[in-house]
C-alpha cells in the first residue's frame, strides 16, 4: 500500500510532465485516476470524466480485480473461516 500511494501521484503529480517516459508509465496505475480526479475537482481544472479513455482503463482494471476476487473466493471457499 505504501508503494501505491507513492507511485500513484498522491505525492507527485504525475501529469506535470506529459511528454516523460516516467509520467507514462506512472500513469498505468489505476489510482492515479481517482487522484487526479480530486486534484481536477478541489482546482476546478475541470471534470474526472473529460478523459474517457482513463474511466474506461479504471472501470476495466477494477471490473478484473473484482472478477479475479470472486474467483479466488469461490475456489477457496471451504479454507475460508467464518466468522458472525
Amino acid at each position: 500500500m505504501r508503494l501505491l500511494f507513492f507511485i500513484s501521484g498522491a505525492v507527485v503529480n504525475v501529469t506535470a510532465h506529459p511528454e516523460s517516459l516516467l509520467t507514462k508509465v506512472l500513469s498505468l496505475n489505476p489510482l492515479v485516476y481517482i487522484i487526479e480526479g480530486f486534484r481536477d475537482a478541489f482546482l476546478s481544472r475541470g471534470w474526472f470524466f473529460d478523459d474517457p479513455w482513463r474511466a474506461v482503463y479504471f472501470f476495466s482494471f477494477l471490473l478484473i480485480v473484482l472478477l479475479t476476487g470472486i474467483y479466488i473466493t469461490e475456489k477457496y471457499q471451504s479454507d475460508f473461516v467464518e466468522y458472525i
